[in-house]
C-alpha cells in the first residue's frame, strides 16, 4: 500500500484529487499535532482519523479537512490511552466514532459529540474523565460500555431520539445522580446504569425490553417505578420495583422494594449489591430465585425462603452477609457458588432430597462451623467447601462416588473425616491444607488418591489405606509433619510416583504392609525406599485417633504397654487399633 505524506497547517495545499481506499497520510491540527489519517473514499473525498501520537497533551482540535479530504470518522483506538489529553474538539463533519476511540483518556474532561454523529462503537469513552455529555439528536443508540467507568460523569442529556441504551453503557459512573429517559426509549440493556449514583428512576411507558438488572449496585437507589401504560412492565402497588407483568418476574428491585404477592420469580441480579437492603419479604407463591439475585447484599442478615421455592440460581447469595438460612424442602440442587464468600454465614439447613451440591457452593464461608449433608446426596462439586476455615466436622453421606478436586481445601479447623463406602477416588488437593485434621477413615471401595490430596495436613499421625487402593498421586502426604505411619492392606504395592513421598519421609515413616508382603514391597518401585517396612495382621483393625477407654493396652505380642504407642497397632479391650 502506498504511503502518502502531507504536512499542513489547515491552510491550502496541493493534493491529488483521487487516492486509493486505505491510503495513509498525515496532517496537523491547529495546535501543531501531527495526526494520522486513512482514506475512506476517493470519490466523495472522505477520510478517517486513525491515530494520535503517543505523548500528546492538552487540547486536540481535529480538523474538518485533512488536505482535500473531509474527516468523517474517528477510528478504533484513535486516542486510546492518551491520559494527558484534556480536551478534544471534533468537527461537525464527524458521523462515526470507533470502538475504544477515547478509552482510558483519564484526564479528558470535555469532548463534543457533533450533530451528525450517528454511530459510536463499543467502549468508545470507557474510563474517561469527562464530566458532562450531551447526546445529539442524530444518535439513536448508545453502544455497550460507551461511558463505562467514567467516574466523573455527572451530567448526561439524552436527546428525544435515543431508543436503545446498551449493555453497561454507564456502568460505574459513580457521579451520575440523575437521568431523564426520553419518551421514545425502548431498550435498557444489561447493567446499563450499574454502580451509578442514581437515587430514583422512572421508566417510560415506551420501554419494551429491560435486560439483567440495569440498576444493580446503585447504592443510593430507593425509588424505582414504571410509567402507567407500559404494555410489558409495571410497578404494582407502588412496590418500588420493576415487574414483568405477564410472567410475574421481578426484574429490578432496590433497598425499599416491597415484592408484590403475585411474583413467582426473583429475576437474575434483581437485588444484586443492594447495599441498603436490610429486610425483604418473599411472597408465599415464589417458585424461583434467579442467578445472583441477592449477590453482594452486605446488610441482609436474614431471609425466609418459602417452602414452594424449587430452584435457586447460581451465586444467588454470593458475598452476602446472611448469618443463617433454611433451604426449602423441594430444592434438589444447590447451584455453583450459591453461598460463595458468605464470610459470616454460620449455619445452613439443607433439605432432605437434595441431590447435588455445585462447585464452590460454600467457597470461603469462613464462619461455617458445621453442616449436615442429607442422605441421598450423590454429588459434591469441585471446591465446594474450600477455605471453610471454621468447619470442624462434616459427615459425608453414603452415595458419593468421588471426593472432587479441592473439596475441603484449606479447611484448617476440620479435625476428622470419614469417607463413606462407595467413594472410589479422592481428587487433587481434596484435603490439602487441613492442618487440624487428625483422623481420616477411608472406605474399602477407595481405589485412587490423587496428587497432593493430603498435603500440609500437619496434624495427621497415621493413615490406613484399604486393600483396593492401587494408585497414589504426586505429593499426597508431603508436609504432613506429624505423620509417622502408613498402613496398607493391599498385598500388591499401589502405583506411586517418585514424588509421592519426600526423601525425609522414607526414613521417618513406618510402613505397615500385610503379613507375608514385606519382600514384595521392598522390591517395588518407590516403596523399596522406605527404611522400615513392617508386616502386620490387617484383619479386624479399627482406625481411631485415641483409645476409647482407659483400659490397659498391649502390643501384638501380648506385652502390656504403659501407654498406647504414638503410632502403630495395639490391642485394647480385645480390639486392634491403629494410631
Amino acid at each position: 500500500m502506498r504511503k502518502i505524506l502531507l504536512y499542513m497547517l489547515l491552510t491550502a495545499s496541493v493534493w491529488p484529487a483521487l487516492a486509493d481506499v486505505g491510503d495513509m497520510f498525515t496532517a496537523k491540527t491547529a495546535e501543531g499535532i501531527e495526526l494520522h489519517f486513512s482514506v475512506i473514499s476517493g470519490q466523495d473525498m472522505s477520510c478517517r482519523l486513525m491515530s494520535v501520537p503517543k505523548g500528546t497533551k492538552g487540547r486536540v482540535t481535529v480538523p474538518a479537512l485533512a488536505g482535500e479530504y473531509v474527516v468523517r470518522e474517528v477510528g478504533d483506538n484513535a486516542f486510546l490511552g492518551l491520559d494527558e489529553v484534556t480536551s478534544v474538539v471534533l468537527p461537525d463533519s464527524i458521523s462515526s466514532i470507533g470502538r475504544f476511540a477515547f478509552m482510558d483518556c483519564t484526564f479528558l474532561r470535555s469532548v463534543n459529540l457533533p450533530e451528525r454523529l450517528s454511530l459510536v462503537g463499543d467502549g468508545a469513552f470507557r474510563n474517561c474523565g469527562i464530566r458532562s455529555v450531551e447526546i445529539p439528536a442524530s444518535l439513536t443508540r448508545l453502544s455497550s460500555d460507551m461511558f463505562r467507568q467514567c467516574v466523573n460523569l455527572g451530567t448526561v442529556t439524552l436527546s428525544g431520539n435515543v431508543t436503545v441504551i446498551g449493555r453497561d453503557a454507564f456502568n460505574g459512573c459513580y457521579d451520575l445522580k440523575e437521568i431523564t429517559f426520553p419518551g421514545g426509549l425502548r431498550v435498557i440493556a444489561d447493567r446499563a446504569f450499574d454502580g451509578t449514583g442514581l437515587s430514583s428512576v422512572v421508566i417510560p411507558s415506551s420501554v419494551d425490553s429491560i435486560g439483567v438488572n440495569p440498576f444493580g449496585n446503585c447504592r443510593l437507589l430507593s425509588s424505582i417505578s414504571v410509567e402507567d401504560g407500559n404494555a410489558r412492565y409495571s410497578s404494582p402497588s407502588d412496590c418500588n420495583g420493576v415487574v414483568e407483568t405477564a410472567s410475574h418476574i421481578l426484574v429490578s428491585g432496590c433497598r425499599s422494594t416491597a415484592i408484590p404477592a403475585d411474583v413467582i420469580t426473583i429475576g437474575e441480579e434483581a437485588f444484586r449489591a443492594s447495599r441498603g437492603l436490610e429486610k425483604v419479604s418473599l411472597p408465599q407463591g415464589l417458585r424461583t430465585i434467579g442467578k445472583r439475585a441477592f449477590y453482594g447484599c452486605p446488610s441482609l442478615l436474614s431471609l425466609e425462603i418459602p417452602d414452594g421455592v424449587l430452584a435457586i440460581g447460581e451465586a444467588a447469595f454470593e458475598n452476602s452477609s446472611l448469618l443463617t438460612l433454611r433451604l426449602p424442602p423441594g430444592l434438589r440442587r444447590l447451584e455453583d457458588r450459591t453461598f460463595a464468600d458468605c464470610r459470616v454465614l454460620v449455619s445452613v439447613i439443607l433439605p432432605e432430597g437434595l441431590a447435588e451440591v455445585g462447585q464452590r457452593a460454600f467457597l470461603n464461608c469462613r464462619s461455617l462451623e458445621e453442616l449436615t449433608l442429607p442422605d441421598g446426596l450423590g454429588s459434591i462439586g469441585v471446591s465446594a467447601f474450600e477455605d471453610c476455615q471454621s468447619l470442624t466436622s462434616i459427615s459425608l453421606p453414603v452415595g458419593l462416588e468421588r471426593v472432587e478436586i479441592a473439596t475441603f481445601y484449606d479447611c484448617r479447623s476440620l479435625r476428622a473425616i470419614s469417607i463413606p463406602e462407595g467413594v472410589t477416588s479422592l481428587g487433587i488437593i481434596s484435603f490439602q491444607g487441613c492442618s487440624s485434621l487428625e483422623s481420616v477413615s477411608l472406605p474399602s471401595t477407595l481405589r485412587r488418591i490423587d496428587d497432593m490430596a493430603f498435603q500440609k495436613c500437619a496434624a495427621l499421625t497415621s493413615v490406613h489405606l484399604p486393600c483396593h487402593v492401587d494408585s497414589l498421586g504426586t505429593g499426597v502426604f508431603l508436609f504432613c509433619d506429624a505423620l509417622a505411619a502408613i498402613y496398607i492392606d493391599n498385598e500388591t504395592p499401589p502405583t506411586a510416583s517418585d514424588y509421592t513421598f519426600s526423601n525425609e519421609q522414607y526414613s521417618r515413616f513406618d510402613l505397615y504392609v500385610p503379613q507375608g508382603c514385606a519382600e514384595t514391597y521392598r522390591s517395588a518401585e518407590v516403596w523399596r525406599n522406605f527404611k522400615d517396612i513392617v508386616e502386620f495382621d490387617a484383619s479386624h483393625v479399627t482406625a481411631v485417633k485415641t483409645p476409647v477407654t482407659q483400659e490397659p493396652a498391649y502390643d501384638l505380642s501380648g506385652r502390656r504397654l504403659i501407654t498406647p504407642p504414638s503410632h502403630g497397632v495395639y490391642i485394647q479391650n480385645g480390639r486392634k487399633y491403629v494410631r
